[in-house]
């Protein structure tokens, strides 16, 4: 049997840095490429069995529109989220709506401004938070201490443009998942830091993989919860579903139908690609399991702004780390990985050094 061939688009240039290696395995054969166009012309020339769009958030809905076009030209088959997907992606009150009685995951409220203004007059009112209704990625959200701060978004909110909420003070979890011909796998989950009022962006914190093991009980119900929204979404892709735990519920965060930071992380703990095994469902060989559960833990921290040559150099040829705009690390175990993260953390905190940024 010839082995299968495969198309890989992928969503941004700047994942050249890391992601190749995560995209190989031995039961097909692979090629990537980040300009869209070009693919019908490769399709064309080389008989692909299957085309899969790894895709940024930003072009969601033109991969979507390029997988449409696709599948009319060639007998491959195009593994890229559909436009109701990319739609989803983009409005939080449509995630909400998905979510809605769906067992074990409740979702976060809004608060008209008005009901908002007054929570805020009451002393020792906890904060709430406004945030684009269409916005990804945590950009533009405000938090509202006071009657004032309610006022300044009430414009915004009565256009559609925003939405106030609660500001749920927990622990952020973010539960990666494929989907392909309706079979989704769920991946170990990864845990992104507290979620209060004074934390930073998320983007900024210490993530750790799989749970501690006092948590591992809130873990299966994570997955447990994520597999069974998946199952109301149209998946052929990748999804990263973010959630918060307030020590009693789960909250619906975010849902992610794209290539996210954290599917890295997750892979490297799993000790198993779930790219790769996104290219096998593609290509008709079903990767095992439902649930792949983390063999080794994980950390991951924002890699500072500036790092010498030599540093970067040091990082890179150690064996269990990962680096881009952050760092990825593993260890046997977790004295290990401890050991690890200070030593390397250590490393990167002297004076040529400079403060972290945000993933793209």
């Amino acid at each position: 049997m010839n082995t299968p061939r495969l198309l890989y688009v992928l969503g941004a240039e700047s994942w050249l840095g890391w992601l190749p290696a995560f995209l190989s395995h031995p039961a097909y054969d692979h090629h990537l490429v980040t300009d869209p166009a070009c693919v019908p012309e490769l399709l064309r020339a080389t008989p692909y069995r299957a085309v899969v769009f790894l895709s940024h958030h930003q072009t969601l809905h033109r991969d979507a529109e390029l997988a449409g076009r696709l599948a009319e030209l060639s007998s491959a088959r195009i593994v890229a989220h559909p436009r109701a997907i990319a739609d989803l992606a983009v409005d939080k009150r449509k995630m909400a709506g998905l979510a809605s009685g769906l067992a074990g995951l409740s979702t976060i409220p809004e608060i008209p401004p008005e009901t908002a203004a007054a929570l805020l007059r009451r002393p020792g009112g906890a904060p709430l938070i406004a945030k684009p209704r269409r916005g990804t990625e945590g950009i533009g959200y405000r938090t509202l201490r006071s009657p004032a701060d309610a006022a300044g978004v009430t414009e915004a909110v009565a256009s559609g443009e925003m939405i106030i909420q609660p500001l749920i003070d927990g622990v952020e979890i973010s539960v990666n998942l494929i989907g392909v011909a309706g079979r989704v796998v769920a991946y170990e989950p990864v845990w992104k830091g507290r979620t209060g009022p004074d934390e930073p962006h998320p983007c900024l914190r210490l993530r750790h993989c799989p749970a501690e093991p006092e948590d591992e009980g809130v873990a299966a119900r994570a997955v447990a919860c994520c597999l069974g929204l998946a199952s109301r979404l149209d998946l052929h892709g990748l999804v990263e579903i973010e959630l918060i735990w307030d020590g009693q519920s789960l909250y619906l965060l975010e849902i992610n139908p794209r290539l996210s930071a954290t599917m890295r992380m997750t892979s490297v703990a799993c000790d198993r690609s779930l790219f790769a095994d996104l290219g096998l469902a593609a290509v008709g060989l079903a990767p095992p399991g439902t649930w792949v559960r983390a063999t080794r833990p994980a950390a991951e921290f924002p890699c500072p702004r500036h790092v010498t040559p030599d540093l970067r150099s040091w990082l890179e040829r150690e064996e269990g780390v990962w680096v881009s705009s952050r760092v990825t690390l593993t260890a046997s175990s977790r004295a290990e990985l401890d050991d690890r993260l200070r030593e390397v953390q250590g490393r990167l905190t002297g004076p040529e050094t400079d403060r972290p940024v945000p993933e793209p």
